[in-house]
């Protein structure tokens, strides 16, 4: 096969179409928190700004439910759609629905009432109190529209329309920043006028998203027939948030870090200190969307490769993840380290006396982006290939370590221990994930191909990529040099070089041939138009069949 090798030409286009929509919508959530705390920093002050920080650990807790329910969801409807159950894809969606719908009532009810003691317990300082409990109200009105669109915005995805999910993110956030402006500057509403401009943004987009549930061209339907059979409901619910919860503990754990690190920072310093762990967290939270935009396009596309055993497009599309995330971050890092001021005077951080604190904090937290990127590359990783044990203790370490490490470090360094034990905390668990990974290779003895436990298909006999310029003649002159090949040469030749023409000589074909005891199975991937399947029947082909995969034409071939 020294002729046909394999390349990650299709696997490397998929993730580039998919990346900038899921990137947008892995920013939702934390996009309106960004934008309020830039407005609100210039317009307001470093104080008000601080205020939205302090509040970050409920606004964690709403994105750790949009994940539990939208991941959960969109994954199940993924599965059903494809096994062309659409009934069920239609049931899925209700029982989010219905389930999103009863836990925004609770919520809501139960903040309202603990209004006083949540924002007591999110801070000790009193200048703070009156601050939060005015942006925090607003936020509490806005619950429904918040959890409906972060968390369906998922399922628009998987319904084929990633632009369509994104640009209702974009339309939130251009709207949440005008508005952020009109009613602060020129109506004077304070702090509570950012969260208001977050609920209409929102409002917005969340009226224009029921468009692809009530449209007939659209797939996904509303089924609220299955409330009448609580049984299966709950079956489905149950379903839906074991899928949902491993993304969403991951995030979950974060707001309790969130909360701890937010503390310690109150006791080691000054408002000062605040407003760096403040600015320090914005940087991290965009940082953390752009690293879990690289994980979600990853996850569909590995999780279906590993479930086809094909070993070559699961590191090939790891590899453009990992190549992804660390150009980003390091650009991130070099720019921290250069030009912390003006990330700092993005969020109207002026004052000679806070800048120095901020901009230290910045500059030793930047070095923690890559390790953090590399984390969580894994831990999802694991999700993928259904490693959920590591998942979890890699959620459970990069959740909770800083936590301890920080205040080892903050007892003899003071403020600057929190920062240090930030970088410190990220590096020893990405060294846990990698020691894992290394400890279950080596406990496998030969079972593995590589360090991320791919074991060998031993029913593969080939596996290329067909280009536009590959000759027939080499074609089947290569595929006679395997011996298990050589006397069906001719027909795979034939069928691969009406399938090359009906795919177009702008797209590569990958292949995949497998034997099992009676038969050779030709796997063939176009990322490309239809085919037809009829220009493919030719004699000696027992079978041919065809899917459509994530966008790709999945065509068996059964000879």
């Amino acid at each position: 096969m020294e002729v046909l090798a394999r390349n990650p030409r299709i696997v490397n286009e998929k993730f580039r179409e998919y990346f900038l929509p899921t990137l947008l919508i892995s920013l939702a959530n934390n996009l309106a928190v960004i934008i309020d705390s830039i407005m609100v920093g210039n317009i307001l002050g470093s104080n008000p700004m601080a205020a939205i920080q302090l509040l970050s650990p409920v606004n964690q807790l709403y994105f750790a439910l949009t994940v539990l329910f939208g991941l959960g969801a969109s994954t199940l409807i993924s599965l059903a759609m494809a096994g062309r159950k659409k009934e069920e894809a239609h049931d899925i969606l209700t029982v989010a629905f219905v389930t999103v719908t009863v836990l925004t009532v609770l919520l809501m009810v139960f903040q309202f009432l603990f209004l006083n003691e949540i924002v007591t317990f999110l801070t000790s300082l009193e200048n703070m109190e009156e601050l939060i409990t005015a942006y925090y109200i607003p936020f509490i009105i806005g619950t429904p529209f918040q959890l409906y669109l972060y968390s369906f915005v998922y399922c628009i995805r998987s319904d084929g329309r990633p632009k369509f999910a994104s640009n209702l993110i974009i339309i939130s956030s251009v709207i949440n920043l005008v508005m952020d402006y009109v009613l602060m500057a020129i109506f004077h509403l304070g702090i509570a006028g950012s969260a208001i401009a977050t609920v209409i943004g929102n409002v917005v987009s969340f009226i224009l998203m029921l468009s692809q549930f009530f449209y007939k061209e659209n797939t996904l339907w509303f089924d609220f027939g299955i409330c009448k059979h609580v049984g299966e409901f709950f079956k489905m619910l149950y379903s839906l948030l074991s899928t949902g919860l491993a993304g969403a503990f991951a995030t979950l754990l974060v707001t309790v870090r969130v909360f701890f690190l937010n503390h310690m920072v109150q006791y080691h310093g000054s408002n000062d200190g605040i407003v760096a762990m403040s600015v320090a967290s914005m940087a991290l939270i965009l940082v953390s969307s752009i690293v879990m935009g690289a994980c979600q396009t990853m996850v569909p596309l590995i999780s279906t490769f590993y479930a086809q055993r094909d070993n070559k497009s699961v590191v090939y599309t790891f590899r453009r993840a990992v190549l992804y995330t660390l150009a980003i971050l390091l650009v991130i890092v070099v720019f921290y380290e250069i030009f912390p001021s003006a990330f700092s005077f993005l969020f109207g951080i002026k004052d000679a006396s806070e800048l120095p604190e901020t901009n230290l904090a910045l500059r030793v937290t930047a070095l923690s982006y890559p390790g953090m990127g590399l984390t969580f590359l894994f831990l999802y990783y694991f999700t993928s290939v259904q490693r959920n044990r590591m998942s979890l203790i890699v959620s459970f370490a990069n959740g909770l370590l800083s936590v301890p490490v920080a205040y080892i470090f903050s007892s003899f360094m003071g403020l600057n221990g929190v920062w240090v034990g930030i970088v410190v905390a990220q590096y020893l668990t990405l060294l846990l994930a990698v020691g894992m990974l290394k400890y279950e290779e080596v406990r496998g003895k030969g079972k593995y191909e590589n360090l991320l436990l791919l074991e060998p298909d031993k029913s593969e006999v080939a596996n290329f990529s067909l280009k536009s310029d590959h000759p027939k003649e080499k074609i089947e002159s290569a595929l006679k040099s395997e011996p298990r090949l050589k006397t069906k040469a001719p027909v795979i030749t034939g069928a691969l070089s009406r399938l090359k023409k009906e795919a177009q000589p702008a797209f590569d074909v990958d292949v995949r041939i497998n034997e099992n005891d009676k038969d050779l199975i030709i796997n063939c991937r176009v990322n490309g138009p239809n085919v037809d399947l009829d220009s493919l029947e030719i004699d000696g082909l027992k079978n041919v069949e065809s899917d459509k995969v994530l966008g790709m034409n999945e065509i068996k071939i059964t000879l």
